[in-house]
């Protein structure tokens, strides 16, 4: 019995050396458990210290720059003169206030739709002198083709141009003004034009025909920076009156000064007799045909000049066809002193009986007459 006692003490003290030993291992875990959470959280806010204090030094110094920077819209790559500016073509940057240009566009869309002026390269700031807005298409815009104008050159498809008149006696007047040329072929050219435009060109199309007047278009060096001119070609008097009673046509208001400038054209070139025309007609005809060197032969011997047998031929084949002409005018007769002036020259209007006040005040009346908008 004794024996069993001491087994049990002894047991108990084993299992309470046990428990004292795990409790004591439990209690040193948690005290290490709760040291180390205590550091790692200090740890936590020692980082989150230093990752508020860097976004403040960051925003201070966005703030410092945004101070001294300005918002500019550049492309985003190379735009040619007169594209159609797309969101895709532009992005917002920041640059410094020292280097931004006058004029900056801080929103790309205020400008999606317009065309520019220049050509543009890839990251290059736009402003608003460099773009311009196509205005609304007006209800009486039509694409029409002529064939009669004498074309320059090196005209292409998308060039700018005015559209001229000039008459025999020397006058010269713009009909169309900066016009695009939407389409090239050959000697016909097609463009957008108004109502008032296509009474404009109808009228400068009879006039070239009954006064032998030539149309012509001339280019502009740079379209997308130069000003438009303003068209100072009066209209027939007829036409006049049926751009007055189109309803299409709505500036009426320049149309009595188209007609008095149409006044002043007419009783100028009735003072230019129909033998003048003539004359101005051949020697600008010969010209064009045969140069001045071959038309003009200097003899070194007799220090005289000769004719050209072809040209001489030419004149004297229009001079046998205006003889044909039958005529009751006394005053287009021939005059004989003037049968040995050779053809090839460009002979100038005859005076007429008033004295040099009357010329100057035919001057006075053709360039100083009003301009036609």
């Amino acid at each position: 019995m004794l024996f069993l006692v001491s087994i049990k003490l002894r047991n108990k003290k084993l299992v309470y050396a046990g428990l004292i030993g795990a409790s004591v291992s439990l209690l040193l875990f948690g005290i290490i458990v709760i040291v180390l959470l205590k550091q790692q959280s200090e740890y936590t806010k020692s980082l989150r210290a230093q990752y508020e204090s860097r976004i403040t030094v960051a925003e201070q110094q966005l703030k410092e720059q945004q101070a001294v920077s300005s918002k500019v819209v550049v492309a985003t790559k190379e735009l040619k003169a007169g594209s159609v500016i797309s969101l895709s073509d532009l992005k917002l940057v920041h640059i410094s206030k020292a280097g931004a240009p006058a004029n900056t566009i801080p929103n790309p869309e205020d400008i999606v739709g317009k065309v520019i002026k220049i050509d543009v390269g890839k990251s290059t700031p736009i402003i608003n002198s460099m773009v311009y807005a196509n205005g609304a298409t007006p209800k009486d815009l039509r694409s029409k083709e002529y064939n009669v104008l004498q074309l320059p050159t090196k005209l292409k498809t998308g060039d700018f141009v005015d559209v001229r008149i000039q008459f025999p006696n020397g006058q010269d007047y713009i009909v169309l003004s900066k016009k695009k040329v939407e389409d090239f072929a050959d000697t016909t050219t097609w463009y957008d034009i108004n109502e008032s435009e296509l009474l404009a060109m109808s009228s400068a199309i009879v006039d070239a025909y009954l006064q032998g007047a030539k149309l012509y278009a001339i280019n502009y060096v740079d379209p997308y920076m130069q000003e438009k001119a303003i068209p100072n070609y009066p209209l027939n008097l007829q036409v006049i009156d049926l751009i007055q009673s189109d309803p299409n046509v709505l500036e009426k208001a320049t149309q009595q000064l188209s007609r008095t400038a149409r006044e002043v054209l007419n009783k100028n070139l009735s003072e230019m007799s129909n033998e003048d025309k003539m004359k101005v007609a051949n020697g600008i005809s010969q010209f064009q045909v045969a140069p001045e060197s071959d038309v003009v032969n200097s003899d070194s011997n007799t220090g005289t000049n000769s004719i050209d047998p072809t040209v001489t031929s030419t004149s004297s084949s229009d001079n046998s066809n205006q003889s044909v002409e039958p005529t009751t005018d006394p005053m287009s007769q021939p005059d004989p002193s003037q049968e040995s002036v050779p053809q090839n020259e460009i002979v100038t209007p005859i005076e007429t009986p008033n004295d040099a006040t009357s010329i100057d005040q035919k001057q006075q009346d053709v360039f100083e007459q009003p301009l036609v908008k």
